[in-house]
């Protein structure tokens, strides 16, 4: 088995296409050519959170439509 370089889904290790995204995968260089390990594949199951970047990232967003939120709510309380 092979993994798709592109969305990371297990793949038939003769497929021209994945499956998932439909995308055109490389010709493999033979049959001795080295399989991916586990520990080489991210898992794409983890999405954003997956790296200290990504945890940052989601909490500035999320504190930035907070902050939004209470000032629309207030402007409106305000308003009338």
């Amino acid at each position: 088995m092979r993994y798709c370089i592109f969305c990371g889904v297990k793949i038939p290790g003769d497929a021209k296409f994945c499956q998932d995204c439909g995308k055109g995968q490389p010709e493999t260089a033979g049959s001795n050519a080295p399989e991916a390990t586990a520990e080489e594949i991210p898992d794409p199951a983890q999405g954003v959170l997956a790296s200290p970047q990504g945890k940052i990232i989601l909490g500035v967003g999320v504190f930035v439509v907070m902050i939004a939120l209470f000032t629309g709510t207030m402007i409106l309380v305000n308003a009338k």
